[in-house]
C-alpha cells in the first residue's frame, strides 16, 4: 500500500503529511481516533516519518503508540525569516522536545525554517536577527537536548538536524553542557558556539571521547562542515579552520583507519549524512579543493555549480578524458564554466587541456543525444575564440561530425550544431569554405524547409548561419557560387517572414551574393527591392566586388 487518506491526513509510502489540507488535520486525526480506532490501527503503523507544520501538530504525540515505526521527524516553521527580521516560533521551540520523548524508535529529527517560500536551517539565520528572549528559548532547547540525552528520555542515537548555539561567548555553559550530556558520538550534530579547541578539550574528559575525536564517526561528522548557506533544495558546505585542523588531526593519528581509501560514495554518504534527504548538498569551492589536496576521493558532483571556475577545470576535464559515471554532469558544468566566465582567456585554457578531442569524438555517439549535445554546445563556445583555436577544432575533424548532426532526429542537436558550424564559417573564409565544401548547405536547407512550423528561435539561427555561408558581414572573399546559390529559393521565402531579424538575415545573404553574382541573381533582388530603405544599415556589411 502506498498511500492512504484519514481525515484530510496523507500517508504516502510511509510519511505522514499534514500539509494536504488548510485546517488542521492532526486535530481531525486526533478526533477520529475514537470513532476509527481499527483504521489507525491499519493505518499508522506503516508510518514511518512525519512532518510537522505547526505548534498545534504536535498533539499527534496523543496517538504516538500507533506510531511504532516511526524513524523520522520533520519539524519546519521553527522561525520565519523575512529580510532583517526573523520571528522564533516558541511553542515549538518549547514543545518539540518533549514531544520526541514518545517515539522510542526515532533515529532523526530534523529543524527547519521558512525564508519565503523556501525552507532553511537555522546554521543560515544570523543571530542578531533574533531578540533576546528568542534567543533564550532556544537555549532552553538546546539545554531541554541536553537533559532529554542525559535522562534518556530520547533514543541514545538520536541524530539532531538544523540546530545551533545563537550565541558567540566563548565560556558557553549551554555548548559546554551540550559537550557533557549529548552522546559523545552526537555532539557533532549541532553547531556549537564554543571555540573548536575548548569543546574537544570538555569531548577529551568524557569517558570514550579520545577514542571518538579519533574514530571514523567523529571524521564522517566532520566531513559535514558548517553550513555557508542553507535552503530547502540546497545547502553549501564550507570548512571552517578547526575543522579542517581536527580533520588532519585524525588523519594523522589514526592507525586503525585509511580515511584516504575510502571511495567517493563513503565521502559522499558522509557529507550528506548530517541534512535532511530532500535537501541536495554542494561543496563551496574551498571545501571541494581541501577534500583533494588531503587525498580523500570526492565526487565532482558535490562541487557547488553556482560557483564553478577556471581554477576547477582540471577536475571536470579529468572524467570527461576517463568518461566516468559522471560524464554528463562534467560537460554541464564545462558549458556552463564556458557561458559565465566568456571565451577569453577560458577558451585557451580548455584547449590546452586537451579535452578537444574527447570532445569531437562524442559528436560522433549516435547512441547518445545528450552526449552529442552538450559537446556540440561546448564546442560552439570554443568557436568563438581566436582563429588558432578555431583552426585546432577545424583540424581535429569536428566539421564533418557537426553536418552529420544537422541531420539528427533530435530535435535540439541540429540547431546546436549549426550554431557551431556558424561560429567556424564567420572566423574567416577558408574556414566558411570548409564548412561548404564540407556539405552543410544542403542539411541546413532542408531544416529550413518548415520554416512556418518550427520555432522562431531556430528559424534565427538556420538563417544567420546560411548568411554567414553566403559571405557573412565580415568576410570579402566570396564563397563558390555552385554551393551558395542552392540558397536563393528558401531565402527568397525568408525576406517575407514576419522576424525581423531573420529577413534582415535573409536581405544580407542576398546583399553579399549580389555584388559578385547580380546577373545571376535575376529576378530573386526584384522579390527584396521593396525592403532596401527599410535595411539599408546592412549596406555596410555587404562584400567588396
Amino acid at each position: 500500500m502506498q498511500y492512504i487518506c484519514i481525515c484530510n491526513v496523507l500517508i504516502y509510502n510511509g510519511s505522514l503529511y499534514s500539509a494536504v489540507s488548510i485546517d488542521l488535520p492532526y486535530d481531525s486525526l486526533i478526533s477520529c481516533a475514537s470513532t476509527s480506532r481499527a483504521i489507525l490501527n491499519d493505518a499508522l503503523p506503516l508510518v514511518t516519518t512525519l512532518h510537522i507544520e505547526k505548534a498545534s501538530h504536535l498533539r499527534i504525540g496523543i496517538v504516538s503508540k500507533q506510531f511504532r515505526d516511526v524513524r523520522s521527524i520533520s519539524i519546519y516553521n521553527l522561525f520565519i525569516k523575512e529580510g532583517k527580521n526573523a520571528t522564533l516560533d516558541e511553542d515549538i521551540a518549547t514543545q518539540s522536545v518533549h514531544f520526541l520523548f514518545r517515539f522510542s524508535n526515532l533515529e532523526r529529527v530534523t529543524f527547519l525554517g521558512k525564508e519565503g517560500n523556501d525552507l532553511c536551517s537555522l546554521n543560515s539565520v544570523p543571530s542578531l536577527l533574533f531578540t533576546q528572549k528568542q534567543k533564550e528559548s532556544i537555549y532552553s532547547m538546546l539545554d531541554a537536548f541536553s537533559g532529554a540525552f542525559d535522562y534518556r528520555h530520547i533514543p541514545h542515537n538520536l541524530q539532531v538536524i538544523g540546530l545551533r548555539c545563537p550565541r558567540k561567548y566563548e565560556d558557553c555553559t549551554i555548548c559546554k553542557r551540550i559537550c557533557n550530556k549529548f552522546p559523545v558520538h552526537r555532539i557533532g550534530d549541532v553547531s556549537l558556539c564554543l571555540h573548536h579547541a575548548t569543546s574537544k578539550e570538555l569531548i577529551k574528559a568524557r569517558k570514550g571521547g579520545m577514542n571518538y575525536l579519533q574514530s571514523e564517526t567523529r571524521f564522517m561528522q566532520l566531513l559535514g562542515g558548517n553550513l555557508d548557506d542553507s535552503r530547502y533544495y540546497y545547502s553549501i558546505i564550507v570548512y571552517n579552520a578547526g575543522v579542517r585542523d581536527e580533520i588532519n588531526s585524525i588523519i594523522e593519528s589514526s592507525k586503525a583507519v585509511d580515511f584516504t581509501k575510502l571511495n567517493s560514495e563513503d565521502v559522499g554518504k558522509a557529507i550528506k549524512k548530517q541534512y535532511p534527504n530532500n535537501v541536495t548538498v554542494y561543496l563551496s569551492e574551498s571545501a571541494f579543493d581541501y577534500l583533494e589536496t588531503i587525498g580523500l576521493p570526492v565526487s565532482i558532483d558535490y562541487l557547488d555549480p553556482k560557483a564553478t571556475r577556471a581554477e576547477n577545470l582540471k577536475h571536470i576535464v579529468k572524467h570527461i578524458m576517463e568518461e566516468t559515471d559522471l560524464l554528463q554532469i562534467s560537460l554541464n558544468r564545462m558549458d556552463h564554466l564556458l557561458a559565465r566566465q566568456g571565451p577569453d582567456p577560458l577558451i585557451q585554457r580548455v584547449v590546452e587541456s586537451g579535452v578537444l578531442p574527447k570532445l569531437v569524438e562524442l559528436l560522433q555517439r549516435d547512441d547518445d543525444y545528450n552526449l552529442q549535445k552538450k559537446a556540440s554546445d561546448i564546442l560552439t563556445n570554443v568557436a568563438l575564440g581566436t582563429s588558432k583555436q578555431v583552426e585546432e577544432i577545424v583540424r581535429l575533424g569536428a566539421i564533418p561530425s557537426l553536418v552529420h548532426l544537422l541531420g539528427s532526429p533530435d530535435s535540439k542537436i541540429p540547431e546546436s550544431a549549426a550554431w557551431a558550424l556558424g561560429n567556424i564559417a564567420s572566423d574567416g573564409f577558408d574556414h566558411r569554405d570548409l564548412v561548404l565544401h564540407a556539405g552543410a548547405m544542403q542539411p541546413l536547407l532542408k531544416l529550413l524547409v518548415d520554416y512556418p512550423t518550427i520555432d522562431l528561435k531556430s528559424v534565427r539561427t538556420y538563417t544567420w548561419v546560411l548568411s554567414t555561408l553566403c559571405g557573412g558581414m565580415y568576410l570579402k572573399t566570396h564563397p563558390d557560387y555552385k554551393l551558395a546559390s542552392q540558397s536563393l529559393s528558401i531565402l527568397s521565402e525568408l525576406v517575407h517572414h514576419r522576424d525581423d531579424q531573420v529577413v534582415a538575415d535573409a536581405c544580407l545573404a542576398l546583399s553579399c551574393l549580389s555584388h559578385r553574382y547580380s546577373r545571376a541573381l535575376g529576378g530573386v533582388l526584384g522579390e527584396v527591392s521593396y525592403i532596401g530603405s527599410r535595411y539599408s544599415r546592412y549596406d555596410r556589411y555587404r562584400c567588396d566586388p
